[in-house]
């Protein structure tokens, strides 16, 4: 017996929409399974983008749903999902660290990510 391969979606929503859809998905048995910053430059006004992607992941059958979220380079922030989701927190965090992404209204905005090397403040 072969493995059924996975059902997969891609969507391309605003910042806005982007707790909604989260909770709809969550509420459907889906989790947040990764959170990933991009920095697209080919083809950006200016040349740059800012693109955060939310894979969402059940099973089985393997389904999974990516929510592409595109940022404002020059003001890259989107409202945080730490209420729906603990990974979903730790996630904005990191990506506050790494990609100076701001997640609105998060309840624990401390850095997450720290190496001994980089500037305390």
């Amino acid at each position: 017996m072969h493995p059924q391969p996975p059902h997969r979606t891609q969507t391309v929503i605003s910042a806005a929409d982007l707790p909604d859809r989260a909770q709809e998905l969550l509420d459907a048995g889906q989790r947040l399974a990764l959170v990933a910053a991009h920095h697209d430059d080919a083809g950006a006004p200016g040349g740059r983008a800012v693109r955060v992607v939310y894979l969402f992941a059940s099973g089985p059958p393997d389904t999974r749903t990516e929510l592409h979220v595109r940022l404002d380079p020059d003001t890259p922030q989107l409202p945080t999902l730490a209420h729906l989701s603990f990974p979903g927190g730790r996630f904005e965090r990191e990506m506050a660290d790494l990609h100076g992404i701001t997640p609105l209204d998060h309840p624990m905005p401390r850095r997450l990510v720290r190496h001994f090397h980089w500037p305390r403040n």
